[in-house]
């Protein structure tokens, strides 16, 4: 008796079942991803469509807003500055122990110290 008691303590588990994908992953990443492309433009419709009706947001200090205060910030907002980005022609990288790396041509950062030259 003891045995057959040793026998099931000992014995192994069961493997889990597998956990299946969730059926909606895909669709609310698309989501997500739409969303902050709008967000980022100020797109009012891409808000409307992503903030729930009910949406009661607390920011960081303590103020809360609603999904309307929301649309009517972004309506007023004035449209973005395009974003300036540096053509990857114009940096260059190294590898090893200095590790350089340059966001303009003709000029050279290194993180190697003084002692280390």
């Amino acid at each position: 008796m003891l045995l057959a008691i040793l026998a099931l303590i000992l014995a192994p588990a069961p493997p889990a079942p597998a956990t299946p994908a969730a059926p909606a992953a895909a669709e609310l990443t698309k989501l997500r991803e739409d969303f902050l492309a709008g967000a980022s433009r100020n797109d009012a419709a891409m808000h409307d469509r992503f903030w729930a009706e009910d949406l009661i947001y607390t920011g960081s200090a303590g103020r809360r807003v609603g999904k309307a205060d929301i649309l009517k910030d972004v309506r007023s907002a004035p449209a973005p500055s395009p974003v300036t980005r540096i053509p990857r022609s114009a940096t260059r990288a190294s590898s090893g122990p200095t590790r350089r790396a340059s966001a303009c041509r003709g000029r050279n950062f290194s993180t190697r110290s003084a002692r280390e030259s």
